[in-house]
């Protein structure tokens, strides 16, 4: 293969690696100084996404901290409203940082450990418990006669 040297600038270089890139035909990506570095992809935890979904079928609070820390208000908030577990509370500490916390019948706790370790918690079990015979309840089959040429419910009034 022929090697090409070209002087590019800064943004140059990043237009033509994120097209190649695109293409897939690069790996590797420049950094700010020039060398090529090549880039990490981030492992996904099976565990982790799973509790995650877990976490998503429980109410969500939203609150701002204040002068106050994180924990502390997210603490106050469960108290002033008589919040019952499970609940998740997002705790906004500025405008780029946002603190999640599960409050749990234990406690309270970092909402990245109960995604890991979601199976220890009995709230989450019976959650995920009702979720599944939700989703387990039968739908109405269709027959397979047809009526007008559209396939029907076996309530039909017609068969």
């Amino acid at each position: 293969m022929m090697e090409v040297n070209f002087v590019l600038t800064i943004t140059e270089r990043s237009v033509l690696f994120g097209l190649l890139e695109a293409l897939g035909n690069v790996q590797d990506r420049p950094n700010r100084g020039g060398k090529v570095v090549a880039r990490r992809r981030k492992r996904k935890s099976r565990r982790r996404l799973e509790g995650r979904k877990i976490l998503d079928l429980v109410p969500q609070y939203s609150i701002d901290s204040g002068d106050d820390k994180p924990v502390t208000a997210a603490r106050n908030f469960i108290h002033s409203e008589k919040i019952a577990p499970p609940a998740l509370l997002l705790v906004k500490r500025n405008e780029h940082t946002t603190d999640r916390y599960f409050w749990a019948e234990k406690g309270l706790f970092g909402a990245q450990y109960v995604e890991e370790n979601h199976f220890l918690f009995p709230s989450l079990r019976a959650l995920l418990e009702e979720e599944e015979e939700y989703e387990d309840e039968e739908e109405p089959m269709l027959a397979t006669c047809l009526v007008g040429d559209r396939a029907h419910s076996l309530r039909c009034s017609l068969c």
